[in-house]
């Protein structure tokens, strides 16, 4: 059986929303705007930009027979193209089976205290992934599960342009187990504030994600904690809730470069970055090819065609009158080519480089012996993500080259997947894994 080719864009898009207020059981707390929350939400997602075709079961609706029909259609009613969102507000609860597993359940609205198969299982549901023919599929949970009785991964990195040519399946939940999802300033309030003015960034959901986490741990002080990722099946691609003329990467580009720069073959794809070059000063194509190479630069299996993309993201500099103007129906004033943050043009000294979704690349040059790096605005080099510690590690200068150590960091330093327990030392073009943050070390060239 051969792989699916999918298109660059969505063919239908279709969305199950799901909201329970009260329950036929009064052991359940009455929850006082999950159901306005789902109708608000349906009601965006039906409109321009994103034309979902919207299915609700609103309280009394929502019995679990319902639920389990209204994702079978789903099953039997999708294309290789689509894409699907399934979302659910109302109570949530996660046990321990006899083998310390965590295993996730929502309740229905005629579930019964206590009987646990009268529940919906979290993998029963997310068992849609497996039959339904959409490449995309994403749940939202506006209740709270820990990320092992989701079944998270980390969000697999793939280059600009190829979210929409694989299979994605992901879940954003509103907290962790043992965390209480607030009910009114609820996450999906945010949500929805979001997706009511996407304004020109590209909108994923692993982008939703990391906004939703820092915002609702901010608001919360704390106490709630969004969880995301990828769940079995992902192959890397990404869900794509809205997508903007200006932020739509390599589908933009002439066809033959780029199939060129998104080919299998590591050869095709470095011959590929010198016609890409000739296309950086190009008013229709430079925002994407920067956009394009510096993806590679980072996340590119082949070590050539990752120095080739630094390479090409160094010179020659961008005029500073050269302006990309926005889709004339944004409104939004033009942005100069010299806003876009772009890796140092020349490398005498060592610099890390690393991409928040939903944010630009960023780099900091290692110019001192010895130099901090987390969340707080003290720290010599700054990455605001909610999974970076705020004083996560400290570089210095050793005897070759620069090294690592983890300073008591919440989640821990890893150097190329291996976690740090002492000093490490780095070498050109190491990966290192700050909480969810991938940054790359990169050595001046010889």
């Amino acid at each position: 059986m051969t792989d699916p080719v999918y298109k660059p864009t969505y063919d239908a898009s279709h969305a199950l929303l799901i909201g329970i207020d009260d329950y036929e059981y009064p052991e359940f707390a009455p929850l006082g705007s999950a159901e306005r929350d789902t109708r608000e939400l349906g009601t965006v997602l039906a409109a321009s930009p994103y034309k979902f075709e919207v299915t609700r079961l609103l309280g009394k609706e929502a019995t679990r027979f319902a639920i389990f029909d209204a994702l079978h259609r789903l099953e039997d009613g999708t294309g290789a193209d689509d894409r699907v969102l399934i979302y659910f507000a109302g109570h949530g609860y996660t046990l321990n089976d006899r083998f310390d597993r965590e295993v996730g359940y929502l309740s229905a609205v005629d579930t019964v205290p206590d009987r646990h198969h009268t529940a919906l299982k979290m993998a029963d549901v997310m068992e849609v992934r497996r039959f339904a023919a959409a490449k995309h599929i994403a749940f939202i949970f506006d209740a709270c599960f820990s990320g092992s009785a989701l079944g998270l991964t980390r969000s697999l990195n793939q280059a600009a342009g190829r979210f929409l040519e694989r299979t994605a399946f992901q879940v954003l939940s509103a907290g962790a187990a043992d965390q209480p999802a607030a009910d009114f300033r609820s996450m999906t309030r945010s949500l929805i504030h979001l997706l009511r003015d996407p304004g020109s960034d590209l909108i994923t959901m692993n982008s939703l994600g990391v906004w939703l986490q820092e915002e609702v741990t901010s608001r919360s002080g704390g106490l709630q904690i969004p969880q995301f990722g990828h769940i079995a099946g992902s192959e890397g691609g990404n869900f794509v809730f809205y997508a903007p003329a200006t932020a739509a990467p390599t589908d933009l580009l002439p066809e033959r470069l780029r199939e060129a720069l998104t080919d299998d073959d590591a050869r095709l794809r470095y011959f590929a970055i010198a016609e890409a070059e000739t296309h950086i000063s190009n008013q229709d194509y430079g925002p994407i090819v920067i956009s394009v190479l510096e993806s590679m630069a980072l996340d590119d299996p082949d070590r050539d065609v990752r120095r080739r993309a630094l390479k090409a993201l160094r010179s020659p500099p961008l005029a500073d009158d050269f302006v990309h103007h926005r889709t004339p129906t944004t409104g939004l004033e033009p942005v100069s080519m010299t806003d876009i943050t772009r890796p140092v043009e020349k490398l005498d000294k060592p610099y890390l480089l690393w991409k928040i979704p939903g944010s630009k690349t960023q780099s900091a040059p290692l110019t001192g012996d010895s130099m901090t790096i987390g969340r707080d605005p003290t720290c010599d080099i700054v990455i605001r993500h909610p999974s970076v510690s705020r004083l996560h590690g400290l570089l210095a200068q050793g005897p070759t080259g620069f090294m690592i150590t983890d300073k008591g960091s919440t989640n821990g330093t890893a150097v190329n997947g291996s976690l740090v327990s002492g000093w490490c030392e780095l070498i050109n073009q190491d990966k290192i894994q700050l909480g969810q943050v991938t940054v790359t070390y990169i050595e001046p060239d010889e």
